[in-house]
């Protein structure tokens, strides 16, 4: 039924109506729907403002517009089905019913002289409280309400009568496709995944932020994943309703019960990972996401981990089809990028300048590059910046060139923005340096370096990578070379023609900002982590 159906996403509002003043009392809605996240489960009351959080609105709440009356909304996620009805300081729940409803599922909320009963697959569950209030109206709001909440899952299709349907009704048209004139039908959608809301409904709004809880879980390793980390953590504050930030060590499930968790999102090269606490943490109802961000360099440890999770991001395409063969069915391709509040074009002083610049670690093929070409670097205005230069057989020639230092992500940015040519190095997938590789795997993808450089509005000449294409336009975008000599008569070419370094450094600098910052790559995570 997945193919007959459209996916709300945590943040749709289909808002037909407020509240529907022709249906007050006595009413009734059928759903086919198959959700993906938790619900708060609240006690029921007709007191209180209990629904304000942990919500997942179906039907959004609407309000009644006066203390004498209030609007109903139906919360629904994989652990049971609540209705809410609210007014002024008045959310309390009238019907809680747990449940697990972890597939398709028909759902009818049936409103009776004020009083909700609950029908799942055509057969009767439970009724709840009645209203106090004088009148209770349906509600009009689709997908949920900010900011009390917005469902996440599946819906096939939303039926709204003008009375109190029948148990026998009820079971025997659920599975009835409606013309939808049928008597006393008051509102009739069926969805597919072609159905277009923003055409078929005038009033179809997407939320900023998508309502759900994420744990994100750091790698507990020094640089540069505290800085990546930092950047994630922003966008993802941007994004979602709720968040919180853990280390490897915390007690992550005590943590996790508390604070109920739609998603669980690790970020890691592969180490500090426990199989037993991400199995328990599923079993408590949580999705599991891991973003591997050092692949292919940590395989050997990597593979043996990603069958305990629901879904695995990684930075290297080559990955994935090994990820698969090792039991995780959910892998999908995510780069890492740019965060566009670091990595910016900007004015920097003197200490910043140069001709050309590289930043980075030396591993070997850097080493051995630069060693080729050491005579000509050592006579330009040359910066390198990162650890183990002195490996270099001709490091005496760029002792006072030379920074065995390591720079936080907004230094970086200056000396990329003072820098005429910047120089990208990939490092290679059988480097000897920490690599835990035995497999052999290539690494095609380009590096975050890559997206880095270019968001500094920065000319930038890379090696190539078979991926790189999928991301710039070589020589449009970005500059490339393939061999030491055609580097250096690059730099040559370009610190002599300053307009063309100009445009190519723009290109790139325009196809970052659009396609390629954190705010790209999490909302994609996010979509991914729901399909």
């Amino acid at each position: 039924m997945d193919e007959e159906s459209i996916l709300l996403t945590g943040r749709d509002l289909i808002q037909i109506e407020p509240l529907f003043k022709e249906l007050h009392n006595t009413f009734t809605y059928e759903f086919w729907l198959k959700p993906l996240a938790t619900i708060k489960m609240e006690k029921e009351s007709v007191i209180g403002v209990r629904g304000i959080n942990g919500q997942r609105y179906l039907i959004g709440p609407g309000h009644g517009e006066s203390e004498e009356n209030a609007g109903i909304g139906i919360s629904v996620g994989i652990n049971g089905v609540s209705v809410y009805e609210h007014s002024s300081n008045y959310l309390p729940a009238l019907l809680v019913y747990p449940i697990n409803l972890t597939e398709w599922t028909h759902i009818a909320i049936v409103y009776r002289n004020k009083t909700p009963f609950l029908y799942i697959n055509g057969r009767f569950k439970k009724k709840g409280l009645t209203s106090t209030k004088e009148n209770v109206y349906a509600s009009g709001l689709i997908g949920g309400l900010e900011p009390y909440g917005y469902y996440v899952g599946y819906i096939n299709e939303i039926k709204i009568w003008n009375y109190g349907r029948s148990e026998i009704e009820i079971n025997k048209e659920m599975n009835k496709t409606l013309k939808g004139n049928e008597r006393r039908l008051f509102r009739y959608w069926k969805f597919n995944e072609l159905t277009n809301f923003n055409e078929l409904f005038p009033k179809y709004y997407k939320s900023n932020k998508r309502d759900l809880k994420v744990l994100f879980i750091k790698s507990g390793i020094g640089a540069p994943y505290p800085a990546l980390e930092t950047s994630i953590v922003n966008e993802l504050n941007q994004c979602v309703s709720g968040l919180m930030v853990v280390s490897p060590k915390e007690d992550i499930i005590n943590i996790s019960k508390r604070y109920k968790p739609d998603i669980a999102l690790y970020f890691t090269s592969g180490t500090n990972l426990e199989p037993q606490k991400i199995k328990q943490l599923k079993r408590m109802g949580i999705r599991t996401a891991l973003w591997l961000t050092d692949d292919p360099y940590y395989i050997d440890i990597t593979k043996f981990i990603v069958s305990h999770f629901d879904i695995i991001f990684t930075q290297e395409k080559n990955c994935i089809s090994l990820y698969k063969s090792y039991g995780c069915n959910k892998v999908h391709f995510l780069p890492l990028a740019a965060d566009s509040h670091v990595f910016q074009p900007k004015v920097v002083n003197d200490k910043y300048k140069s001709d050309i610049l590289f930043i980075g670690n030396a591993f070997w093929n850097r080493v051995n590059l630069f060693d080729s070409i050491a005579d000509y670097l050592s006579k330009k205005d040359t910066k390198i910046i990162g650890h183990s230069w002195e490996r270099m057989d001709n490091y005496s020639l760029f002792k006072n060139k030379v920074n065995n230092i390591w720079t936080s992500p907004a230094e970086t940015a200056s000396f990329y923005n003072g820098a005429k040519v910047v120089i990208n190095i990939h490092r290679q997938h059988d480097d000897s340096t920490i690599n835990l590789n035995k497999d052999k795997i290539n690494a095609d993808s380009i590096n975050p370096r890559t997206f880095e450089i270019s968001a500094c509005g920065a000319f930038q000449l890379t090696d190539i990578r078979k991926d790189l294409s999928d991301f710039y336009t070589p020589e449009v975008d970005i500059a490339t070379y393939q061999s030491p000599t055609e580097l250096i008569q690059k730099i040559e070419y370009y610190l002599n023609h300053e307009d063309e370094r100009r445009k190519i450094a723009t290109n790139g600098l325009n196809k970052t900002k659009e396609l390629h910052t954190f705010t790209n790559r999490i909302n994609e995570l996010l979509e991914k982590v729901w399909e």
